[in-house]
């Protein structure tokens, strides 16, 4: 059971001489190339590559069972890729996904958000990934499609945001206007939202020009974001790679 679940073991329990310690070496490295590597193809290729090894490596030391007949071997190598795929490699690949770090794919750039941590710990100036919501203004004229967001908090609940020509404030302190925000214009962010101003060129969106007043309304519709909308706080660094900041 040991070496059905982990990789390589299957064939150190099978021969621990130097094959079986390749083996465990070798599932290792691909195991840190995925984890380093997330979101990238490489990350992808070495999984299958894993994946692959794990299925030899167990075929391997159940050899004995099936002896020397090929149908056996192949129709042992499918029932065993099909258990490890369905029953390890996708639900563990969900798990971590869903709960502790997804890659996302921004500007052709990977970067990984970390999805646990937690809501209450979130502050100004922390980037988090969040969904964007469909949103049409009226007529039809400007609209922004649903997908994933990435950008810095730059309002907690409470926080009073100032619009002006070239500035906007939050709780009196100067910011420079980010792309397309009012040029005036007063608003509290509510309880259990953030201010956060969606960076246009990310923004899957379709307006026609000479409606600069509708954009800059819309986005900020869309710049209250709700908590219920956070996907995860975008890492710092993930290993040696300083994540990416629009």
């Amino acid at each position: 059971m040991a070496g059905f679940f982990v990789p390589g073991l299957a064939v150190y329990l099978r021969n621990p001489g130097i094959l079986g310690k390749m083996a465990l070496f070798a599932s290792g490295l691909l195991l840190s190339v995925f984890v380093i590597w997330l979101g990238y193809p490489v990350a992808n290729l070495a999984m299958w590559f894993l994946l692959s090894a794990h299925v030899s490596g167990f075929v391997y030391y159940c050899k004995p069972l099936v002896r020397d007949a090929l149908r056996a071997r192949l129709v042992l190598t499918v029932l065993v890729w099909l258990a490890l795929v369905m029953f390890i490699y996708l639900p563990a690949a969900g798990l971590i996904q869903r709960y502790w770090f997804m890659p996302l794919e921004i500007r052709d750039r990977v970067v990984v958000t970390q999805r646990d941590y937690p809501i209450e710990s979130i502050r100004a100036g922390d980037w988090i990934g969040y969904n964007i919501p469909d949103v049409w203004a009226e007529g039809n004229y400007v609209h922004i499609r649903a997908g994933m967001g990435l950008a810095p908090v730059l309002g907690m609940p409470g926080d009073r945001i100032v619009f002006l020509a070239h500035i906007f404030t939050v709780n009196g302190i100067a910011h420079p206007s980010l792309p397309r925000m009012p040029q005036s214009g007063t608003l509290v962010i509510p309880e259990n939202h953030w201010f956060i101003w969606p960076d246009v060129d990310l923004v899957n969106a379709a307006w026609h020009e000479g409606y600069g007043e509708q954009v800059s309304e819309l986005l900020l519709s869309v710049a209250i974001v709700d908590r219920g909308q956070y996907f995860g706080k975008l890492f710092q660094r993930w290993f040696w790679r300083r994540q990416f900041e629009p």
